[in-house]
């Protein structure tokens, strides 16, 4: 966790003012101690003179205490929200510049580990170290404190919290380990639950969401048996153990304070303030069991998603790309890390500048895997041969540096909620007549017309049709002007008409930027504009 701490510097302001509020309220508060002490004994004598200075002295540190809560309060829970918001924003940061496409399959529980996992480290790491040693020297000026009164009655309950404390961490490294193993529970009802909102057209039309819910509750209920028995065992020992020294520990000094009262040892007002510091000593106690916790769980968060934090850069090429020349690619066999049988053999496949490739094949022979490995988007562990860019290996090339060359559009397009122009640009510049153009090329021009490039889109693109996404993503492809343009079925949702329409301008565009295409589809429209064809045979 080390690592992260550095996002914290930004808020050593707010904490400096928070253990100085912190500290203040404490001292108040044993000041109060001091005064009720003195004003019990004032008014057994009835000294009315001496009592009439204690209550006001009493009510001027009283109205200093209530502030010092007050700003301990907001400067302790706006470290811990500002901490989280802050440990989040580097988090998403972190896991979309190391996201790659075989992270799919552990999305759910990836937004879960972002949105849930995260608060358990921030907690720590926004207070954790500070309210320790607040806590500390709370705990220690309070047994001071007490000493000053009755050593005897100190040293007991020094022994007491000892024993209360050392049983306490043995319960509570007990109930980190559950909660670990809860916070993993919760990420894989996440992803269910991701994967389920996925499929949830599908469900509809079978009508069998019972199926999903048997699904979630068998989780839940191994998720009861295995975590949530024993993590409520725990905590309810580690529970009862501090409550009984909540309860007993006051009740324990007030009797032995009596005892020496009657002996003459002590005065009547020693023994409440011995006991009201019995009471304070709680909560210093019980936040330290509490904090050590916090510890132990945030460590073991940050074990299970550390790997959110890898910098994956280092293990990209640092070759420069050149303008394109070509793509080599000759692949003996692939298949994917998980998979058993081979999705591709004996792919030899060579796109020159300025070339128009159509890939054909059965569906599942792999057309979408070849171009998803060229276009870097695949995992290449299982890859047997090479596919060069320059007749140099791809992975020897900067990611950055490679999607500056070429670019894919999918079949399915995934859209921002916003604005055309939005979906466009992404936060990138370009002039009028560069978006006129794509706009014209891509046939938005009449959408623009019709509808304005201020047109609201909602959430992956629900208010339009499937050819205006799949224009749309074609279209904001084109603005970056690559030197390749990769289509995986990118125009399957067009009607016949709007596919030539976009083909033949697409065309001109290729022509006029000296282009290069390659593609995938199965329903002819590239016949006409193709000058290469490769076929891949189904295994």
């Amino acid at each position: 966790m080390k690592k992260l701490k550095n996002i914290y510097i930004q808020f050593r302001r707010m904490r400096i003012f928070f253990f100085t509020a912190f500290m203040a309220s404490t001292l108040f508060g044993l000041v109060l101690i001091d005064l009720l002490q003195e004003l019990i004994d004032t008014a057994v004598s009835m000294d009315m003179g001496r009592f009439k200075g204690f209550v006001i002295q009493f009510l001027l540190v009283l109205g200093g205490y209530l502030a010092a809560i007050m700003a301990d309060q907001y400067f302790f829970r706006a470290l811990i929200h500002y901490g989280e918001t802050a440990l989040k924003r580097h988090t998403f940061v972190s896991f979309l510049r190391n996201f790659h496409s075989g992270s799919g399959q552990e999305l759910g529980e990836r937004v879960s580990a972002i949105n849930n996992d995260i608060s358990i480290i921030s907690l720590w790491l926004s207070k954790g170290v500070i309210s320790v040693a607040g806590q500390s020297v709370i705990l220690l000026a309070y047994l001071v404190m007490m000493a000053r009164y009755h050593l005897v009655i100190t040293v007991l309950t020094v022994i007491m919290i000892l024993g209360v404390f050392w049983l306490s961490q043995k319960f509570e490294e007990k109930e980190a380990y559950f909660t670990g193993k809860q916070q993993e529970l919760y990420g894989k009802i996440n992803a269910c639950l991701y994967n389920w909102l996925q499929n949830f057209s599908v469900i509809c039309q079978f009508h069998n969401g019972v199926y999903f819910h048997g699904r979630l509750k068998r989780l839940h209920e191994r998720g009861t048996k295995e975590v949530v028995h024993e993590l409520s065992r725990f905590s309810a020992l580690n529970d009862a153990m501090l409550n009984f020294m909540t309860n007993t520990l006051p009740l324990l000094t007030f009797a032995l304070g009596l005892l020496f009262t009657k002996a003459g040892q002590m005065t009547t007002g020693e023994t409440i303030a011995i006991m009201l510091i019995a009471q304070k000593l709680n909560e210093p106690i019980i936040l330290l069991a509490d904090l050590i916790l916090d510890k132990k769980n945030a460590r073991r968060v940050y074990e299970r998603i550390s790997d959110l934090y890898e910098d994956c850069a280092s293990d990209e090429g640092n070759r420069e790309a050149a303008a394109f020349e070509g793509i080599q690619t000759s692949i003996s066999s692939y298949q994917y890390p998980c998979a058993k049988e081979r999705i591709l053999q004996d792919v030899i496949l060579n796109v020159g500048k300025g070339d128009t490739v159509l890939i054909k094949g059965e569906s599942g022979c792999g057309k979408s895997t070849l171009i998803k490995l060229i276009c870097r988007l695949e995992d290449f562990q299982g890859l047997k041969g090479c596919i060069e860019y320059n007749h140099y290996p791809v992975g020897e090339y900067h990611i950055k540096q490679y999607y500056n060359h070429i670019l894919y559009v999918e079949q399915n397009i995934v859209l921002v909620e916003g604005s055309l122009f939005e979906n466009l640009l992404f936060g990138d510049h370009y002039t009028q007549s560069e978006l006129e153009e794509v706009l014209w090329t891509c046939v938005l021009d009449t959408f623009c017309d019709e509808r304005g490039a201020d047109f609201y889109i909602k959430e992956n693109g629900e208010n339009i049709s499937g050819g205006e996404r799949q224009r749309i993503g074609i279209a904001r492809m084109l603005l970056r002007k690559p030197e390749v343009l990769v289509l995986d079925e990118a125009t399957s949702a067009l009607d016949e008409e709007s596919r030539r329409i976009l083909l033949d301008r697409l065309m001109r565009y290729k022509q006029k930027y000296c282009m290069t295409i390659l593609a995938v589809s199965h329903m002819g429209d590239f016949d006409l504009y193709c000058n290469k064809t490769f076929e891949i045979v189904s295994l």
